[in-house]
Parts: structure tokens; sequence; C-alpha cells
């Protein structure tokens, strides 16, 4: 997915009830490596001259970077049908006990 359809997964992912935690994949065309995040040390201080060693700077596929309109669509549609399933369950498990 693109960087627009990835935002619009992850703020739809954010505003759900039931999600808590969304953790986001690097980028594609831009990994991001150590030297992006802001580590402490053990003094509580920023080091920001961590070496970079990005773990997705391997050649990818075009087709693999930016997927197609459908694969964006079928995203929306598979999780849409996960969080009616976990809800179901969740209610069924309520109802249970």
């Amino acid at each position: 997915m693109g960087e627009t359809e990835t935002l619009k997964v992850e703020k739809l992912m954010k505003e759900h009830n039931d999600v808590q935690i969304v953790l986001r994949q690097n980028q594609l065309e831009n990994p991001l490596g150590l030297k992006n995040n802001k580590f402490l040390n053990k003094n509580n201080e920023n080091n920001d001259n961590q070496q970079y060693f990005p773990l997705d700077t391997f050649t990818r596929l075009e087709s693999e970077i930016h997927w197609s309109p459908q694969v964006s669509g079928d995203v929306y549609e598979q999780l849409d049908k996960n969080w009616k399933e976990f809800s179901r369950t969740r209610w069924s498990n309520y109802l249970r006990n």
C-alpha cells in the first residue's frame, strides 16, 4: 500500500474501540533504522549517534512497494470482517460467563 493508504488504515484502526495498540511497519521506500529512533541510554540522555542499520534496504519489486487499489480494498474488507468476528466472539464469551 502507498503512504496515504497506510495512513488511512492506521487512522481507521486507532479510531476503532477494540484496538488498543497500533504498530506501524517501516516504510518500504524509505526504511526506518536506528538512526531515526530516539533511544535513551542508561543516563537517560538521547543517543542520536546510533548506527543506521535498516533491515529493509534490500531491493523489493515495484509490485511489492506499490499495491494495486484492489489490494487496498481487500485490506479494508478483511479488517472489517475480523472486527465483526472479534466482536461476535467477545459478545458470546460475555454471555457465557
